[in-house]
Parts: structure tokens; sequence; C-alpha cells
């Protein structure tokens, strides 16, 4: 692999940071990428290079309006993928949440590129048994695989692969479970049947996550760290807070860390890197696509709104602009009605 990204608005500067200082000392050889979505956020390790998104995706001042965070730095992973993928030499290369930690080589990763031009995790490979959360049920919802990791070699049907996820993600990379979308994950549920081959990476040494974890085992050894007696390659920390170290996640209630165990030792020493990395400073930021020039914060449905102008091809402003605010003061169907007996003359009239 010729390189790695990841993705992020500034309040999780101090996630790309950990996972930059862990490929750093575990792959060296590899470029390190940092694309940013709401500014630029300047790194201590020289070692990475950080990427502007609007650079490389067009229509990404209406998608900032129409997108909230998480929508937004999902729905550009397709664009920086090919843009970094058709650089000069280039022959492979990964995208990894920011959240991740790298333990060891990725030599399994370059085994699977080795056999299929796309390599993905799935999220389970046994059922999740019972009604805590994550069940099946929220599995089949949120994609068989999990995007937080990505491996593709530059190819032409990985450019054709790319440039069909982007035309999806440019108005359907939304979480709404109703409509069966979840950010950019769900459209990779098609990829098996796009490209030519796909290795499926199943082992538990690669994106170890709350999704995955229960009936498995992690262990301190002598060497590093361990899932079910193997190498643990890459941690996937989605979720967690580093001030509440005893909890593996906000979004699961299915696994509860013992204390003194190694897996709470585990996300210790997480937690420790991100406050070294400046977590504190980064998650005070507040995230520069919220609101519109007035500071007015963008709810939800406007977003939505906006999103359905885009698609229809109106302009509703194009990003959030005094002009997107104007417009979007206007309720939809709203009209202004006479007064009974009709308009009094008068001057205020013209």
């Amino acid at each position: 692999m010729d390189f790695i990204f990841t993705i992020v608005s500034r309040t999780y500067a101090a996630q790309a940071a950990s996972l930059m200082e862990s490929l750093g000392a575990i792959e060296p050889g590899i470029r390190r990428v940092v694309v940013t979505t709401d500014g630029p956020i300047a790194f201590k390790d020289p070692g990475i290079r950080t990427l502007d998104a609007a650079s490389v995706v067009p229509d990404f001042a209406a998608m900032c309006a129409y997108y909230d965070a998480l929508e937004l730095n999902t729905a550009v992973k397709s664009l920086c993928f090919k843009a970094l993928l058709s650089e000069e030499g280039v022959t492979s290369g990964a995208y990894f949440d920011p959240d991740i930690w790298v333990y060891r080589p990725l030599d399994a990763v370059r085994e699977g590129l080795a056999k299929a031009p796309l390599a993905l995790t799935p999220h389970t490979t046994r059922p999740l048994r019972g009604e805590a959360s994550p069940n099946d049920h929220v599995i089949l919802q949120s994609g068989s695989f999990n995007l937080g990791f990505a491996a593709m070699r530059a190819e032409r049907e990985i450019f054709d692969l790319l440039d069909w996820w982007a035309e999806k993600l440019r108005f359907d990379c939304r979480v709404d479970f109703a409509a069966g979308l979840f950010t950019d994950q769900k459209w990779m549920d098609l990829a098996p049947g796009l490209v030519s081959d796909l290795a499926i990476l199943r082992t538990p040494t690669l994106n170890l996550a709350y999704w995955n974890l229960e009936g498995r085992q992690v262990a301190r050894t002598s060497d590093g760290w361990s899932a079910d007696g193997q190498p643990l390659a890459f941690f996937h920390f989605s979720g967690f807070d580093p001030t509440r170290p005893d909890l593996l996640s906000k979004h699961q209630d299915r696994i509860k860390v013992t204390p003194r165990s190694d897996l709470a030792a585990l996300l210790a020493d997480y937690a420790q890197a991100l406050l070294r990395n400046g977590h504190v400073e980064a998650s005070a930021i507040p995230y520069a696509h919220r609101a519109f020039p007035s500071g007015e914060l963008v709810p939800r449905e406007t977003r939505r709104r906006m999103l359905a102008a885009a698609r229809a091809g109106e302009d509703f402003g194009g990003g959030l602009t005094s002009a997107a605010e104007a417009w979007a003061a206007v309720r939809p169907g709203e009209v202004l009605r006479e007064p009974l007996g009709g308009l009094p003359d008068g001057p205020w009239l013209t």
C-alpha cells in the first residue's frame, strides 16, 4: 500500500493525530494523509500530509449545507480515494476512520489486496444474539461491511466503482434508516457484484470493535496485544470517549468493561494517546459548517430541504451563505394573504 488516509473535521483532530502516530511507528513507509472538511489542522508531525476536501469535491460547498458533519465526512470519501489513487506511482491505498489505532504491520491487508482489487471487513462473522445493541437488525440497517476501513488497488474497475459511489453519495449519503440508507456504508453492500473479486477480511485482528468483540478475547502479551490469540493489527475505537475510559462505546450496551481487565487497559492506553494529542482542545472546537453567516444554527429539517432543492436542480444559495439563509427563512407553501376587503391604498405599496 502506498498511502493510508482519514477524513476529519477539526473536532476530531486528536483522533487523526493518534491514528497517524500509530501508523508512523508501525508502517513508516506508507504516506499518511488527513483530509480536512471544516478548516485547516496543524499537526506537530511533519510527516502528515493534509488535504482540503474542497480541493477534490466539486459540490463541496453545497454538501456542507445539506449534510451534517457525519454525513459530510463520509460523503467525500469516494472522491478523496479516487484523487489519492490517481496520483503518480500509486498502486494501492487504504482508508481508516480516525478513531483507529494500528498495533502491527498491515500484512493481512496486503495479502487481501494481492488477491482482489477491493478489501473490506464485515461487521460480523457470527450472529449477535438477543436484544442488546448492536444486534443483527442494527447491522442490517448499518450495512454488511464496516467502511471505517477499506483498501483498494489503483485499477480501472476500482475507479469505475468510485465514480458510481461518488454519484450515490452526492445526495444519498444520509443517516436515513427509513430510506434504507446509512451514510456511505450501505452502498457497499452492492460491492461484491460490482467488482471482479472482493477480499473479505474476516480475521478478528483487523477492525476489531464493539460490533464484533463479543465472544472474543483481547489480551496483552509479551510482544503486544492479541485477539483470540492472534496478533492484533488494529482496533477501531468507534464511539469511545477518553474522559470515560470505562465505557467501550456510546453506540452499544452489549459489552461491559471489567475493571482491571486487559480490555480496560487497552481502552486506557488509547485514552491517554487521545489526551496527549490534544483531545480536550480539539473537542472544544465548534463545527465550522454548523450555522448560517448570522450565527443561526442550521437544523436538520433545513438541511433536508436544501438537499431536496439541490437534487431538483434548484438554487438555494449554493452553500451556507446569506442567500441560503434567506432562502431557508421562507417556509415551503407559505403565502402572503390579503386582508379582508383587499389592500388599502397608500404610497407604502411601492
